[in-house]
């Protein structure tokens, strides 16, 4: 289990070992709850805080400038991120992230001090760190030779959010008022690498989607910045699927009556948020693309349906001769087959008959 985490044993650390123990002792399925706790109040939390936002100003040192399409670059500039030039390499310090947050979404589930604890921390640094660290590790989705520890790092940084921001109007606004937040999340959301695995994208996007809704859960500022998202047009077309003429009819009109149906909710809800009106009249808005992501899910859920055959389903499969016939011979058939409770009283029976032979034949042997 240990080489999975680290590949290189001969260079592991005690700091390394150390963190690896308090990764397991903090885990929710231990009842050590008082541990998170006495972190806290012993300044552990703050040592493993300051870890992680040294590693990721390091890591956004070594990435500079933006690529062809403005986007941040996916490939390290720095020395320090690779091993060629005497640092400890892009993937290592991905890895500490990873399992240093690990730590910290441990420490923060169900736990609302140690929650607010992490929001307030040095100004909200740490926030406005992994916001930055999100930005950057989308970015690395796009560099293969390191996607697997980026997808990893971007899990655990994602899951650490959540937690953040779980049902907490404070942790929502800080998250939220961090530059460019909601739209990482958007591209997040609606803009991952074809060439990425089905499952690693279904991964991210569950947890991208969940971090959104705590965000505009608690948050009236957070929900007028996502409604006042536009998407662009490109990122919108690769909802598209492309079905059959009768599916795509089908998909068009499910897709028309949840649009309508949606567009009625919002009008009578009531909210005082003029933007959420406004915005139906845009032609590539959030709202649009969130009904085109869940028609589009919901079609390849419908094809991927598998359904189970019943014995309704089976009797309909074997040959018939003629009603009169197929008709008694279902009647013999239910006749002649047990139902469940008769066999249950039947391998009671049989247990009850044998036990008492088992006992007589050893008394007998004792007697002999």
């Amino acid at each position: 289990g240990g080489r999975e985490y680290f590949p290189d044993t001969e260079n592991l650390s005690l700091r390394d070992l150390s963190c690896e123990v308090l990764l397991s002792i903090t885990s929710p399925e231990t009842s050590c709850h008082w541990l998170r706790e006495h972190l806290r109040s012993i300044g552990g939390l703050d040592h493993i805080i300051n870890m992680v936002i040294t590693t990721c100003n390091e890591l956004e040192d070594g990435f500079h400038g933006d690529d062809s399409t403005g986007n941040p670059n996916p490939f390290p500039t720095s020395p320090v991120l690779m091993p060629c030039g005497g640092g400890s390499g892009l993937a290592s310090k991905l890895k500490t992230v990873e399992r240093r947050a690990k730590i910290l979404e441990n420490v923060t589930f169900m736990n609302k001090q140690n929650q607010s604890y992490l929001v307030v921390f040095d100004g909200s640094l740490l926030i406005s760190k992994l916001v930055r660290l999100v930005i950057h590790l989308k970015a690395l989705l796009r560099n293969e030779s390191i996607r697997t520890h980026a997808v990893d790092c971007l899990l655990s940084t994602l899951k650490l959010l959540l937690n953040i921001t779980h049902n907490t109007e404070l942790g929502s606004q800080r998250v939220g008022e961090q530059e460019n937040t909601i739209e990482t999340l958007l591209d997040i959301v609606f803009n991952l690498p074809d060439s990425m695995k089905e499952e690693e994208k279904f991964d991210i996007l569950v947890l991208g989607m969940g971090l959104l809704i705590n965000l505009v859960e608690h948050s009236a500022l957070n929900r007028t910045k996502l409604h006042a998202v536009v998407m662009p047009t490109k990122m919108y077309d690769q909802l598209e699927s492309k079905p059959d003429q009768q599916k795509q009819d089908e998909d068009k009109s499910d897709a028309a009556k949840f649009e309508s149906s949606t567009r009625d909710f919002v009008a009578c809800s009531g909210s005082s948020d003029s933007s959420v009106l406004a915005v139906q009249n845009t032609n590539f808005s959030v709202l649009k693309a969130f009904v085109k992501l869940f028609m589009t899910h919901h079609l390849k859920a419908k094809e991927a349906t598998i359904q189970v055959p019943t014995p309704q389903h089976l009797s309909q499969l074997t040959p018939q001769s003629s009603p009169v016939k197929s008709s008694q011979g279902q009647g013999q058939a239910a006749q002649s087959q047990p139902t469940f409770t008769e066999r249950l009283k039947s391998l009671r029976e049989r247990i009850v008959s044998k036990s008492p032979k088992k006992k007589e034949k050893k008394k007998g042997d004792g007697e002999g």
